[in-house]
């Protein structure tokens, strides 16, 4: 078990993949797998075909994370540089395309907003 992850953060972790992707559900992959490939590869990227506006990497506990930051490594010390946190493992993920008030329902209620989030 400890010979899997990073240094800091040694282990795997179950992270559960949103509605959002082509496929949902729960995997278990090593602490410091890229966000990316848990969007694409595990959860076969987004299924409308949108792109990502912004993912929560770790649920409602976690800061919203960039379209652009989904190369980082889910792990505790790269996810705090960039003002998030890998909390609980839970991906809510934001399609291109969405409004604010989306990304702030989401936020808060961890449900999708209105106009097809």
């Amino acid at each position: 078990f400890r010979s899997q992850g990073t240094e800091d953060n040694p282990g795997t972790l179950l992270f559960t993949l949103p509605a959002k992707l082509r496929r949902p559900g729960v995997v278990e992959l090593q602490v410091g797998t890229p966000l990316r490939d848990l969007i694409e590869e595990h959860g076969g990227g987004v299924a409308s075909g949108k792109g990502v506006k912004a993912v929560l990497p770790g649920g409602p506990s976690s800061g919203f994370l960039r379209g652009d930051d989904l190369d980082v490594a889910m792990d505790r010390k790269p996810l705090m540089e960039r003002g998030s946190a890998l909390g609980c493992g839970v991906l809510r993920v934001i399609e291109e395309e969405a409004g604010r008030s989306d990304v702030i329902k989401v936020r808060c209620t961890g449900e999708p907003g209105q106009r097809g989030l």
